[in-house]
C-alpha cells in the first residue's frame, strides 16, 4: 500500500503522473490510477490519486491516507513501468531535479548514459520554460531547478511598423489572476469582442496572467486550479483566441510563483503553446511603435493613499534617457491616466473582482480596460492620445464555472 511518509512511494507517484500526463495531458488520470493501484496494490479512485499528487507538491506528505487496498490470496508480481518516449524522460528528469539529482541518480532512474540526458538537460533548458542550474558539492554536480525569475540585465525592445494611418488603437488590461475563483473570463472575452468589433489587433497584457500559488499566504479555497499544470491548461483553453488579435504580455509577481515553486515559467510556456500570446519577459518591456515607447510594466510595491502616488515615484526614478512615451502599469487594479513629466501614464485596471483579501486590507479593486488610441507625426512622435475606459460595475459569481468559451470565429461551444 501507498505510504504518504515514504520518500520512493512519492516519488513513484510524481514520475508515473508526469509520464502519463506528458502521453494525455486531458485524460491522463485513468492511466496513472492504474498503473498505481497495479504497483501499490490498491483500488484508489483517480480522484485519490490526484489529490496524493498535489499534496506532494504541497510538501504535505502524512496529510491524505486515501487507500482502498485489495484484498489477494498471494502477492502480486513487481512490475515496472517502461519508459517509452522522450518526453516520458524529460518528465522524469524535470520532477527529479526539481529537488536536485546529481547525474548518477540521473542515470540509475532513466537508465540512460550521462551524455543522453546531458542532451536531454541542454533540450528542456533550451525550450524556455524550465532554467536548470548545475551547483558542485564536494566535486559532484548537482541538477536543479532554478526558483528564482531571472533578473532583466538588459530589457528587450519590441518593434512594430505605425503604417501609413499615422495611428495606432491597442486595448491595455492587466491582473487577469487566471485560477482564482474571482476571475471573471466572461468579461475578458466581451473585452476581446469589443476588439474584433474595433479593429483592434494589439491587446497588451501588464502582468499578473495567473493567480499563482504561494504557501502561507494564498488560500487553496479562494484558487479553482492551484497548481503550475492546473493554472497552464486552464489558461490555455479559457483565454480569448480571436482570428487576427495578438495578445502581449509580461509575468508579474503571481506568475513568478510558479517559478518559486517549481522552476517553471508560465509565460513561456503559454507563449510556447498558444501562438497568439507573445510573452515579453518578467516586470518589464518596451513596445516600439515608430518613434513611440510603449512600456508594459509590473511594480512589486503595494497599494497606496493616493492613485497617481505610485507612477509618480517611479517617473521620478528614472534614469535619464530612461523614459517611454506611454506607460502601462498593471499590478495595483486601479485605473486612471494622467501625464506627468511628458509621460502618459494609465493605471491599468485588472479583470478580475474583488479578492477577500482585498476587501479585507479595504483595499479598492477597479474591474475593466482601456482603449487607447494615439496618433502620431511624420516622424513618428505623439501628437494627440485619445483613451477609452471601460469599467465592469456588475459580476458573476463563479464566474470560471458557467463561462461559453468562444471559437475564434465567435461561435459559442
Amino acid at each position: 500500500m501507498y505510504d504518504s511518509r515514504n520518500p520512493i512511494h512519492r516519488q513513484r507517484v510524481t514520475e508515473v503522473m508526469a509520464i502519463c500526463k506528458s502521453k494525455k495531458p486531458t485524460a491522463f488520470l485513468v492511466e496513472a490510477k492504474e498503473i498505481l493501484n497495479k504497483e501499490f496494490q490498491e483500488m484508489s479512485s483517480d480522484d485519490a490519486w490526484q489529490k496524493r499528487a498535489a499534496a506532494i507538491r504541497r510538501g504535505r506528505f502524512d496529510s491524505l491516507e486515501l487507500a482502498t487496498p485489495i484484498v489477494v490470496a498471494t502477492q502480486m508480481p513487481e512490475t515496472e513501468t517502461t519508459i517509452g518516449t522522450i518526453q516520458d524522460v524529460k518528465a522524469i528528469i524535470i520532477s527529479l531535479i526539481k529537488v536536485g539529482a546529481t547525474m548518477e541518480k540521473l542515470v540509475a532512474k532513466t537508465k540512460m548514459s550521462k551524455y543522453e540526458i546531458l542532451g536531454i538537460i541542454k533540450e528542456i533548458g533550451d525550450e524556455g520554460i524550465y532554467e536548470i542550474q548545475e551547483h558542485g558539492t564536494n566535486g559532484e554536480k548537482i541538477y536543479r531547478l532554478e526558483k528564482n525569475i531571472s533578473p532583466v540585465i538588459k530589457q528587450q525592445v519590441y518593434y512594430h511598423e505605425v503604417g501609413e494611418t499615422n495611428s495606432l488603437t491597442f486595448m491595455a488590461i492587466s491582473d487577469s489572476h487566471m485560477g482564482s475563483v474571482y476571475e471573471q473570463p466572461s468579461f475578458i472575452h466581451y473585452l476581446y469582442d469589443v476588439c474584433v468589433e474595433r479593429g483592434i489587433k494589439h491587446v497588451f497584457h501588464s502582468g499578473d496572467l495567473t493567480q499563482g500559488w504561494k504557501k502561507n499566504r494564498d488560500n487553496p479555497n479562494e484558487l479553482h486550479a492551484i497548481t503550475f499544470d492546473d493554472q497552464l491548461e486552464y489558461t490555455m483553453k479559457v483565454w480569448p483566441k480571436r482570428d487576427d488579435i495578438t495578445t502581449y504580455f509580461i509575468t508579474g509577481n503571481h506568475d513568478h510563483f510558479h517559478v518559486e515553486n517549481g522552476g517553471a515559467n508560465i509565460g513561456k510556456a503559454l507563449a510556447l503553446a498558444r501562438p497568439d500570446m507573445k510573452y515579453l519577459g518578467p516586470d518589464e518591456a518596451d513596445m516600439l511603435f515608430g518613434q513611440c515607447v510603449i512600456r508594459l510594466f509590473h511594480p512589486i510595491d503595494g497599494s497606496s493613499y493616493a492613485n497617481s502616488y505610485a507612477s509618480q515615484k517611479h517617473i521620478d526614478a528614472l534614469p535619464g534617457g530612461d523614459k517611454p512615451h506611454i506607460l502601462l502599469m498593471g499590478h495595483h487594479h486601479k485605473m486612471l491616466y494622467h501625464v506627468y513629466r511628458n509621460i502618459h501614464v494609465f493605471e491599468v485596471p485588472s479583470t478580475h473582482k474583488q479578492s477577500r483579501w482585498e476587501r479585507g486590507k479595504r483595499i479598492s479593486n477597479v474591474t475593466g480596460a482601456w482603449i487607447i488610441t494615439v496618433y502620431f507625426d511624420e516622424e513618428g512622435t505623439i501628437t494627440r492620445l485619445v483613451p477609452e475606459s471601460i469599467v465592469q460595475y456588475k459580476f458573476i459569481k463563479d464566474d470560471w464555472k458557467y463561462w461559453k468559451q468562444k471559437d475564434a470565429d465567435g461561435s459559442v461551444e
